[in-house]
């Protein structure tokens, strides 16, 4: 606790986005629980509640026992490990996932089949605040963002990654569901760090 709490009080003192998440109300227990059941009965691909997205993949996470995965391949009908490098350094041939939406949302509008150059991120969370870090190169001039998937995945087939909020499977598996985003439900798409050429969008 004590560690968590002198974390929290660096951190706070660094150029960071942050979020912090509500208690849920009834309203919102009834928005997000008919939008998931829509997700999973494949009745509808895209989120349709009163409330940002990132609240939603927040309950879901939070009570479904499940994480996400954001990606910009549209039908992923089975997820295979692959060689990838974990947040601490650390190579595996794993499948990632995540425990926060923010996070995941960023790998899924970014448009990485265009970018190049270096694209750093970091989310840390701690028992009150959640903070993120997103940077790319300055001088890149190519359309920075477009439209993704985010998949739902099933918690328990996952272990700790090489930080609290990534996560790793070692064997395929299917999604539970999948939903389509945009660009727009990233909500820390105009305040990048490091930056990017500020006459794109």
């Amino acid at each position: 606790m004590l560690k968590e709490k002198l974390q929290q009080f660096f951190l706070d003192r660094l150029a960071f986005s942050t979020m912090t998440y509500p208690a849920f109300t009834n309203d919102m227990y009834d928005d997000f629980e008919k939008a998931y059941h829509q997700l999973q009965t494949g009745e509808s691909e895209s989120y349709q509640g009163a409330y940002p997205l990132h609240f939603f993949l927040y309950y879901i996470i939070e009570n479904k026992n499940c994480l996400v995965h954001g990606s910009k391949q549209p039908n992923i009908g089975m997820f295979e490990p692959r060689e990838q490098t974990l947040a601490n350094g650390t190579p595996v041939t794993a499948i990632f996932a995540s425990s926060d939406g923010l996070w995941s949302l960023f790998f899924a509008v970014i448009n990485r089949t265009a970018y190049k150059g270096t694209l750093k991120n970091l989310c840390v969370l701690t028992e009150k605040k959640r903070y993120y870090y997103f940077s790319l190169n300055r001088d890149w001039s190519g359309e920075l963002w477009s439209e993704g998937t985010i998949y739902i995945l099933p918690r328990a087939a996952f272990i700790q990654g090489g930080s609290k909020a990534e996560w790793i499977a070692e064997q395929p598996l299917p999604p539970i569901a999948k939903l389509k985003v945009t660009p727009d439900d990233f909500i820390f798409r105009s305040i990048m760090k490091g930056l990017f050429r500020r006459d794109k969008k």
